[in-house]
């Protein structure tokens, strides 16, 4: 079963979601805890059912699909210096369609982080993945790009120095290079931003960011100037908040924004609501588009080795014609022992551009190993 992204946050809001975290006494992950050199393999067995394999609004044709994904992290993490090689690679047997038999997903790359002074952070992202269901690459939209041939390119590095005991400054760049049939789109996205701990609760922000979006023989610029806000409500509660006007070179004017309320009802129960505005291109398409996406997340863990997550999600993208997309999800994961996991999920999506809907269901179980190891024991 591919591992999806439930929470798809705008990567800047993830960056005001750290600092926010940083007034939040997290206990780290046994895997990470102390430093040294570490493998962490994971690979998943499944049988998945989907009704509408090539995403269409008719004649839909539906298929049992056996998938082997594999995946992976190996280096070195410690506090000064973390660098970790990451790899991925989706295999798929279609019982009806046996034309698109094959290597349906890769994905390599780096996480790489650095202090080399205590008030120095330096740090670069960067993944190439390949996948023949260009939807993934924009799986909080719901929206349906059929299947063909897509590649993503993201690279994102940046630059965090503390100017003082509660401020910090932040430098970005956000590099991203996608390709799907004969459509080629490049957005280039530098980023400064100034944040300061107002309280021990409190931490605001401003940001500035110029926005360039190339395809073909076209280019869309933007400036952005967004105000952040992030307060931990209570110990089991956060609010963060970022919003602003986005100036396009073609006069326009936008707002861009995001937003996340958290809670943790009890140790086992913990919901989170998530909304996301701002401009992006989808593979397969060269123009811009203007997108909205409103999430809801409820975690559940009902027994010691039982997880349910549900998510509900909206949105609309806006290009020439508007695309609106309900969906919801269900995902389980028991755990058999510490290293192999039963997993199951359910995904219904609904989207309609222009009176015509397209319904799209995927039901999968499987099996789940994941055995992380620290090589230098």
């Amino acid at each position: 079963m591919r591992r999806t992204r439930v929470v798809p946050i705008h990567w800047t809001l993830g960056m005001l979601g750290a600092a926010l975290a940083s007034l939040i006494v997290v206990q780290p992950s046994p895997v990470w805890a102390q430093a040294g050199w570490y493998y962490l393999p994971e690979a998943t067995l499944s049988e998945t059912f989907d009704d509408n394999i090539f995403g269409v609004p008719s004649h839909r044709r539906w298929d049992f699909i056996t998938r082997l994904s594999s995946s992976g992290k190996v280096g070195y993490r410690s506090l000064p210096l973390t660098f970790l090689a990451t790899g991925a690679v989706d295999g798929e047997v279609f019982a009806r369609t046996p034309d698109n038999d094959g290597i349906n997903r890769t994905q390599s790359g780096i996480e790489a982080q650095w202090m080399p002074l205590s008030r120095l952070t330096l740090r670069l992202d960067g993944a190439f993945t390949k996948t023949q269901t260009p939807s993934e690459l924009v799986s909080n939209l719901g929206v349906e790009l059929g299947r063909q041939s897509s590649t993503d390119l993201t690279v994102v590095p940046s630059a965090s120095y503390r100017l003082q005991h509660t401020t910090s400054l932040t430098a970005s760049y956000n590099y991203r290079r996608t390709e799907s049939g004969d459509v080629t789109t490049t957005t280039q996205e530098p980023r400064l931003r100034l944040s300061e701990q107002f309280t021990r609760v409190d931490l605001g922000s401003i940001t500035y960011a110029f926005r360039l979006i190339e395809s073909a023989n076209s280019s869309v610029s933007s400036n952005l100037v967004m105000v952040g806000w992030a307060r931990r409500l209570s110990r089991s509660a956060s609010l963060i908040l970022e919003a602003g006007p986005r100036l396009s070179d073609r006069g326009g004017v936008d707002a861009e924004a995001n937003a996340t309320i958290s809670q943790r009802w009890a140790p086992s129960l913990e919901t989170a609501l998530i909304y996301t505005r701002t401009q992006i291109t989808l593979p397969t398409q060269s123009a811009p588009s203007n997108t909205q996406s409103l999430v809801a997340q409820v975690t559940a863990v009902p027994l010691r080795s039982l997880t349910l997550a549900l998510t509900a999600s909206v949105s609309t993208v806006q290009q020439k014609d508007e695309t609106v997309s309900e969906g919801v999800g269900l995902a389980a994961v028991y755990r058999i022992t510490r290293w192999l996991s039963a997993v199951a999920s359910y995904r219904f999506n609904h989207s309609e551009t222009r009176g015509v809907s397209t319904d799209h269901s995927i039901v999968s179980i499987g099996l789940q190993a994941r055995y992380p190891t620290r090589l230098d024991d």
